[in-house]
């Protein structure tokens, strides 16, 4: 399992920051719909940037989950059946924290996210 790791994160750029744990980990966010009506554009960056931060260093999986809205809903069942389902396509990669997120293992960039304040 440690070699596996060791070649999905050979080339990432991240790879000398990034501590990934030895089972995968998927970070689900639920309830998309209430977090998108609730909090103004700013703060939703703020978490969405140290939610994808903190999935990337532990090298996890982030999505976000409603069973309101269609989009995030077909993005959590596509990327929960990738991790079932090896070889299945991951779906599309979405960072724009004004829309869902759906960022599967190893597709993010802590050069994109940014570093926390404090760290």
């Amino acid at each position: 399992m440690q070699s596996r790791l060791q070649e999905r994160w050979a080339e990432h750029e991240d790879r000398s920051k990034v501590k990934p744990l030895l089972v995968p980990v998927v970070l689900i966010c639920s309830k998309y719909d209430a977090f998108a009506a609730q909090y103004e554009s700013a703060r939703k960056k703020t978490i969405c940037l140290a939610l994808r931060y903190i999935a990337h260093l532990h090298g996890a999986s982030l999505v976000f989950a409603s069973v309101r809205e269609k989009v995030p809903s077909q993005l959590y069942k596509v990327l929960l059946m990738s991790h079932v389902v090896e070889g299945t396509a991951i779906g599309k990669v979405d960072t724009n924290s004004n829309s869902a997120l759906n960022v599967p293992t190893g597709s993010d960039q802590f050069s994109k996210i940014g570093e926390p304040e404090g760290a």
